[in-house]
């Protein structure tokens, strides 16, 4: 199998993580299409093939902090 390297061009990496994210954060709904979320994220954030990498790192770290195994409060 092929991978493409997607280390230096102007796209964000999407992933399970972006999709949980957007839909608690922005309630975007879980079945958003990738087309959909993709343009979203693309029209707020500047074009910076840097910014597109912390950016995805941060939704992973963030994904990893907030996930759920059971609530405490319940």
């Amino acid at each position: 199998m092929n991978r493409i390297n997607y280390s230096n061009t102007y796209n964000i990496l999407f992933d399970a993580y972006t999709k949980r994210i957007m839909n608690r954060h922005l309630g975007t709904g879980i079945n958003i299409k990738y087309e959909m979320l993709r343009e979203l994220l693309m029209n707020n954030i500047p074009r910076d093939v840097n910014l597109y990498k912390e950016y995805h790192a941060l939704i992973v770290k963030l994904a990893k902090l907030s996930r759920k195994k059971k609530s405490m409060f319940t």
